[in-house]
């Protein structure tokens, strides 16, 4: 099972382009870890967990990855967002969103996480 390190605050930046490019927000998927990781619980804010049961380390890492632009003529290929996924932490279930508050980890089945994983440019849900 995989243990998805996720970010619990929205950092901003004044150039809009670099905002977008390099600052985390709310809901990113910073870090994908095996089940058998030792965690220190509660994790220092502004991180949390999220147990993902039954999705593999393997299956989740495509939530960590950053979003690509159109290669240009150069065929070049530019970051246009620090993640191309978002977990829409307040569309979580009340149980969990609970456990978050409280203990900053959680456990969810991925049959319930899989619709609150967002893709952020097309707007398509898991």
């Amino acid at each position: 099972m995989a243990i998805l390190m996720v970010y619990d605050k929205d950092n901003t930046h004044t150039d809009p382009g670099k905002d977008r490019r390099g600052c985390y927000k709310r809901g990113y998927v910073v870090e994908v870890l095996d089940d058998g990781k030792p965690l220190v619980v509660p994790p220092a804010p502004p991180f949390l967990f999220v147990r993902v049961i039954g999705m593999p380390k393997q299956d989740a890492l495509i939530y960590q990855g950053m979003e690509y632009g159109i290669p240009d003529t150069g065929g070049r290929v530019s970051v246009t967002r620090r993640r191309a996924f978002r977990l829409e932490l307040e569309n979580l279930p009340a149980e969990n969103q609970s456990e978050l508050a409280k203990n900053r980890y959680t456990e969810i089945s991925w049959g319930q996480l899989r619709s609150r994983l967002k893709n952020i440019s097309t707007g398509l849900k898991e």
